[in-house]
């Protein structure tokens, strides 16, 4: 590579994923689909090698993937998941072909674009590899989701090279056939195919990593009296035209990237949102401060000149739905057109985490969306911090169990435990389930939501996993295991727990597994001791892979309950330690005792005089009394067959 600057850029973002230091063809694609996806997408990946396909038969497709709503899906589960809990379906299908070379080779370009053509072809014309098959199945569901479309799929396809773009003719040719190609098909509602060379590639790469700062007139203000944790606090009311400044990126186009995760789902033009399009666009534009509930902004850092305020590192946590639209009527926004606004200047987590909370509440936002704001997940911060407090800096990891927490610290993306990444490290390891790795987390927490993230729960498995998952990844990216691995992390983290503390386990409630997963914790800090393990699970599973063959249905091995079973199956298994509960008999009265319920989700666990423990969900709590619903409280119950197993019913305090 040519290019010093780009190439100082790709060895920075090697570096903070512990890559080799080396300009390979792959870290440019990495690089490269990292940095489209973020600034075009607003989207950045927890793993962005997930979206590579690689390897041969990959019809010029170096990166690919779909978008719903702004967020990546990579299973039938995921779209299954998303058509049930959103109004309005927006799909996007994004294509990325990186090459090292300085040329923009007319032929290279020709091969991309027919690739991109052939993906959404029923008799596609050459071979695909798993990783895009996988894929092209994927999309055929897509479109079997159309009724929940306002409309079609948008297609975009980047082809980045190291050199520089000149709009010479047969390129541009090549790119403008197979745009037309791709609208021919009328499968999309837009196509774009774009160019990317050095010269912008390094200038969006810079632009991310300095972050967001903007400068705003805003001269209607009331200051906040001292609040504790708070540096600074205004509100007042912002014209229009400078909130469409402070919400637009260097293109003039909405920077949803500053939107706090998940609570950022334009709903569409449901009746609020019409009532708000409708009260700008009309001659009642003057009251709209009166009868809008306003946007709440948190900044880290402000200066301010007079009525001149210079913002940065901000994010919006409330009033999606009121952004959009004033971005969708830019038009009709005028000097008189003003924006209830709350700005907070702090970087104290908690008091961050609260405003995120209280001020979304009331929203229609995913549940996933509020799930890290709970008390038991600032546990797991606190544990991660507390457990970590001695390790050196760069060894160091972090729980961000706030979207874009650490967005703007300096801390190498690999040490960040996301909580997409907490959530899968997890179920692979913990409950045994690796091959639910491709499904979106908040699927996961849905499916998972009685075994995963329960109050009761001991933060310490849930570092121990973040921790395996940061090592693992890190030996795939520096070469200590090979890169084949990358697609079997999470099957990597049930088998290192086995490995290293046999089959069997306490349950997650207990002191007991404290115990077990710090020791797992010191196992997995023995470098030389992890680095022999390592090497013996990548064995077991190429030879689990040998004799399992290829994909089963369009599904690859890393995909399959099957897969996982058998892995499971050449592993010694130990007797459990602890003796099995009585079996739970449906009608049969029972008594217990409340272990703990939490009144937000609505459910808990009742440990049961016989042994072992059983769901509640607050119906079945009719007849406690709020103020009994507490931990300790004695109850006689029915077992029923529940949704997802048996679960307490006719729920009565006990005598």
């Amino acid at each position: 590579m040519k290019d010093l600057v780009l190439k100082g850029f790709v060895k920075s973002f090697a570096e903070s994923l512990d890559m080799p230091p080396e300009v390979t063809a792959e870290i440019f694609e990495a690089f490269s689909t990292s940095v489209i996806l973020r600034k075009y997408h607003e989207n950045d990946l927890d793993e962005i090698t997930d979206v590579l396909m690689g390897g041969g038969n990959d019809g010029g497709i170096d990166g690919a993937v779909i978008l719903v709503n702004g967020r990546p899906v990579r299973s039938p589960e995921d779209l299954e998941f998303f058509g049930k809990r959103l109004r309005r379906l927006s799909f996007d299908f994004i294509f990325v072909q990186a090459k090292t070379s300085p040329e923009f080779d007319a032929g290279g370009i020709g091969t991309f674009l027919y690739g991109v053509s052939q993906f959404f072809s029923d008799d596609p014309q050459i071979r695909f590899n798993d990783e895009v098959e996988a894929l092209r199945k994927l999309k055929s569901k897509v479109y079997d989701m159309s009724a929940a479309m306002d409309e079609n799929p948008s297609c975009y396809a980047y082809y980045v090279t190291s050199g520089v773009w000149n709009n010479d003719p047969e390129p541009s040719a090549r790119l403008q056939d197979g745009k037309r190609a791709l609208n021919a098909t009328n499968l999309f509602s837009n196509v774009d195919v774009k160019p990317v060379d050095a010269g912008l590639l390094k200038d969006v790469y810079r632009e991310l990593k300095r972050g967001v700062t903007r400068e705003i007139r805003f001269d209607k203000t009331a200051v906040f009296p001292s609040i504790d944790g708070v540096d600074e606090a205004y509100l007042g009311l912002l014209s229009g035209r400078e909130y469409l400044n402070l919400i637009s990126n260097d293109a003039g186009k909405l920077n949803r990237d500053l939107f706090y995760d998940n609570v950022r789902d334009y709903q569409g033009r449901n009746p609020v949102n019409r009532d708000i399009a409708a009260t700008l666009g009309g001659e009642a534009v003057n009251r709209f401060p009166l009868l809008n509930n306003g946007i709440t902004i948190v900044a880290r850092s402000i200066s301010r000149t007079g009525d001149n305020f210079r913002v940065s590192d901000f994010q919006i946590v409330n009033g999606c739905q009121t952004t959009h639209v004033l971005n969708d009527y830019r038009s009709a926004i005028t000097d008189d057109t003003f924006i209830p606004v709350k700005l907070v200047v702090t970087n104290d987590s908690d008091i961050i985490t609260e405003v995120i909370k209280a001020t979304n509440w009331q929203t229609a936002v995913m549940p996933e969306a509020l799930e890290s704001l709970t008390p038991f997940h600032k546990e797991i911060e606190d544990f991660y911090n507390s457990e970590d407090a001695t390790q050196p800096r760069e060894a160091r990891i972090y729980y961000e169990r706030r979207s874009k927490q650490y967005y703007f610290d300096p801390i190498p993306a690999l040490n960040i435990v996301t909580l997409t990444a907490q959530t899968k490290s997890f179920v692979g390891m913990f409950l045994n389930e690796p091959h639910s790795h491709p499904r979106y987390y908040g699927e996961l927490l849905k499916a998972y939501e009685h075994r995963i993230f329960v109050a009761d729960h001991k933060p310490a498995p849930y570092f121990a996993s973040g921790l395996a998952f940061t090592l693992v990844q890190r030996m795939i990216n520096n070469g200590t295991l090979p890169r084949s691995m990358r697609k079997f992390v999470y099957h990597f983290l049930m088998l290192l727990r086995i490995h290293l503390m046999g089959y069997a386990m306490p349950k997650m409630n207990s002191d007991k597994i404290t115990a077990y997963s710090l020791g797992l914790i010191e196992k997995l800090r023995d470098k030389p001791g992890l680095k022999a393990v390592s090497a013996n699970i990548a064995g077991e599973i190429s030879d689990a892979l040998s004799v399992f063959g290829g994909s089963v249905d369009g599904n690859a091995p890393d995909r399959l309950r099957s897969f996982t079973e058998l892995l499971l199956e050449n592993v010694q298994k130990e007797p459990e330690s602890e003796a099995e509960p009585p079996p739970l008999v449906v009608g049969q009265e029972e008594t217990g005792e409340l272990r703990w319920f939490d009144d937000v989700k609505g459910y808990g666990f009742i440990d049961r005089d016989l042994g072992g423990d059983i769901f509640v969900h607050i119906t079945s709590l009719v007849d406690v009394p709020w103020k009994k619903r507490q931990k300790g409280s004695r109850l006689i119950f029915s077992v029923s067959d529940g949704r997802k197993g048996p679960e307490a019913s006719s729920v009565k305090l006990s005598n």
